[in-house]
């Protein structure tokens, strides 16, 4: 996870480490857009299968703007174990509370 303020470059470090993976297929995912946020709210395992397919890591940036992202990030880590999982946001507040039991020793 990546967290902090707006605009310190949470976006650009995470490029940055999903460039450096560059025999990784990556699946870039931001939660600013509605069509990701209806995606990903309260996702289905089965509806992740088939978005991750081949792809080996996930960077999902501003998390924050999805409803109920902890337990589909916490789908993603359980049955997803080759996946690497990037997740970014600007509010940490927001973040904890959606992640937080959800994700109890995972982040």
């Amino acid at each position: 996870m990546i967290v902090g303020p707006w605009q310190v470059g949470k976006t650009t470090l995470a490029r940055q480490l999903a460039a450096a993976q560059s025999e990784m297929p990556v699946l870039w995912l931001t939660g600013d857009d509605s069509e990701t946020q209806q995606l990903l709210a309260h996702a289905p395992l089965g509806r992740l299968r088939t978005l991750i397919h081949q792809h080996r890591m996930v960077v999902v940036d501003e998390v924050q703007r999805i409803p109920g992202i902890g337990l589909t990030l916490k789908l993603i880590h359980d049955h997803f174990p080759s996946v690497q999982l990037l997740v970014t946001g600007s509010s940490a507040l927001d973040i904890a509370e959606q992640t937080a039991e959800p994700l109890t020793g995972r982040k």
